[in-house]
C-alpha cells in the first residue's frame, strides 16, 4: 500500500472574482473525485481569484499504480479547460 501527496500550483478559471474561482474549483474537484477517487483541497492563494495551490492525496496498492495515477491526474489537469499547471511536487508518504 502506498499513500501519496501531489501538490499543484496552478492558474485556474477565467472568472473575475473569488466566487467564479470557487465555482470553477468545485466543479473540478467533483470531476476529479469521481474519476480518480481522491481527496483534494485548496491549500494556498484562497484570496487570489486567478491562482490556487491544490493538495491531492490518494492511496494505491502498489508503487506502480501510484505512478500511473499521478501521471493520469496530471494529464487530466493539463487537458482541463482554463487550467494551467505552474509547478507540482509529488511525494510518496508511506
Amino acid at each position: 500500500m502506498t499513500v501519496n501527496l501531489l501538490i499543484i500550483d496552478c492558474l485556474c478559471g477565467n472568472g473575475h472574482s473569488l466566487k467564479d474561482k470557487r465555482r470553477f474549483l468545485n466543479s473540478l474537484f467533483a470531476q476529479l473525485k469521481k474519476e480518480f477517487n481522491i481527496s483534494i483541497v485548496e491549500i494556498d492563494y484562497q484570496d487570489l481569484w486567478q491562482r490556487s495551490k491544490l493538495a491531492i492525496c490518494f492511496v494505491n496498492n502498489s508503487s506502480e499504480n501510484s505512478f500511473k495515477t499521478k501521471n493520469n491526474l496530471l494529464k487530466f489537469l493539463e487537458n482541463y479547460p482554463n487550467f494551467t499547471i505552474l509547478d507540482y511536487h509529488y511525494q510518496k508518504l508511506y
